[in-house]
């Protein structure tokens, strides 16, 4: 029977310097621990500024379409939405990419998906109001300019409320600024049905397409409440 070769002998030597060579390499983090999550917290707020751009495209697609008069069946207006509208859809596919990929975010990602398509959904509502205007005449003596004007209020206290939600853990006075905005939308919205129900000299077609931009209207306030009601819950939740 063969002896064993010592440790020492040059055949242990070898042996070890052939299982070294086939070893794959150790690679250490460059980072510890602590510092990746930390890295990781501090890279929490890109999600609010995804729903921070998306804010500002509902916003400017508001504006264009309601500040002005006459910007209802405006070519510009149109343009800026379809414009708005396309940067909504691509905020919302990124932010769903980036939340597949992070483990801390600062909002549960259902929430922070749930928000932005939120923002979608308004968006894609003024786009459908201004398709209502564009067959309905926007001049007349009817009050659609005030209602505009409750419209782009409601939309700028939503689209500054959904980056960060928690704002309604601070300050409460948000809540009711909400409410008086909801409300004043509806009345507006309400003086207009009045004043295409008691116009005259308005053709059948005319009151017809003068309700189907005022439907146009509430579907829209519909998404900025569900909005709001969402901004509740995610408070709640988050609470």
């Amino acid at each position: 029977m063969a002896s064993q070769a010592p440790p020492s002998s040059p055949l242990a030597f070898q042996a070890s310097a052939a299982a070294e060579a086939h070893r794959p390499p150790l690679i250490l983090p460059k980072r510890t621990l602590a510092a990746r999550i930390r890295s990781l917290l501090a890279d929490r707020n890109r999600f609010s500024q995804f729903l921070r751009r998306e804010s500002n495209g509902v916003l400017e697609a508001a504006e264009s379409l309601l500040g002005e008069r006459g910007a209802l069946t405006g070519t510009a207006a149109q343009i800026r939405i379809r414009q708005c509208l396309a940067g909504a859809w691509r905020e919302e596919a990124t932010l769903t990419a980036e939340l597949c990929d992070s483990a801390i975010t600062p909002l549960d990602g259902e929430d922070l998906r749930a928000l932005a398509c939120l923002l979608t959904s308004v968006v894609e509502a003024l786009d459908d109001v201004q398709a209502a205007a564009s067959r309905s005449e926007s001049g007349g003596d009817w009050p659609l300019n005030t209602l505009c004007r409750a419209t782009l209020e409601y939309v700028t206290v939503v689209c500054e409320l959904i980056p960060e939600p928690l704002q309604l853990t601070h300050d409460a006075s948000r809540m009711a600024l909400l409410t008086s905005r909801s409300m004043a939308l509806r009345s507006a919205r309400r003086f207009c049905e009045s004043a295409v129900l008691d116009g005259c000299g308005l053709s059948a077609c005319q009151v017809l397409a003068r309700w189907s931009l005022l439907e146009e209207f509430r579907r829209l306030r519909c998404c900025l409440d569900e909005a709001c009601l969402e901004v509740q819950r995610v408070v709640l939740k988050n609470s």
